[in-house]
């Protein structure tokens, strides 16, 4: 599990200890990004049809980083978690808009259920809360369970203090049809 503190006003790409593929491929990522190409290839998800090869702007990025930034009202210093793939494009926007918003990104290896427990081992920094998530409908969907602890923990102490860090205040997913029904205080802003 990485963590990269985009809110401070000198970012060492360098300095990026890795641990396995997901976490090589942040940093490919970065490594890219901050190279003097104004242009980034990535691929479509292939969720309705086949994957595409497609060119992007790291202007345009940037764009739409700062966009739904504005939107959901994230600032310089709140946090997020990277749960998806960077070797699509809703992965590497977590990024892009990480960078862009000066947010503190926990990059955790692409699961399709979040843990609590496995999140709060990988993680040395002192969260109060993650402001921000983009999840799969299907990691939604399977870990429901996981933002009803968020919500139902919050404010425990002690032993369960680990529990209190996780109250996500926004919520992004790509398809609005896969979860009909969401119970949660936070929003759920689909794509």
């Amino acid at each position: 599990m990485l963590y990269l503190d985009f809110s401070q006003p000198i970012f060492d790409v360098n300095s990026i200890q890795t641990t396995n593929e997901f976490e090589e491929s942040v940093k490919e990522f970065l490594v890219e990004w901050f190279s003097p190409s104004k242009v980034m290839i990535a691929h479509t998800s292939g969720s309705t049809g086949t994957p595409k090869e497609i060119i992007l702007t790291k202007e345009n990025m940037r764009k739409s980083a700062n966009m739904t930034g504005r939107y959901l009202h994230l600032e310089k210093g709140n946090s997020a978690l990277l749960v998806m793939p960077v070797t699509y494009i809703a992965g590497k926007l977590m990024l892009v808009r990480a960078i862009e918003i000066g947010l503190k990104l926990i990059c955790m290896q692409p699961t399709s259920h979040i843990s609590l427990d496995e999140i709060n081992r990988g993680i040395s920094q002192d969260f109060t809360s993650i402001d921000f998530v983009a999840l799969t409908p299907m990691q939604v969907e399977n870990s429901l369970d996981f933002v009803s602890k968020c919500q139902k923990n919050k404010g425990f102490s002690g032993s369960r203090r680990f529990v209190a860090r996780f109250n996500f205040r926004c919520t992004l997913t790509g398809d609005s049809h896969a979860i009909p029904y969401w119970p949660y205080r936070q929003p759920l802003y689909t794509s």
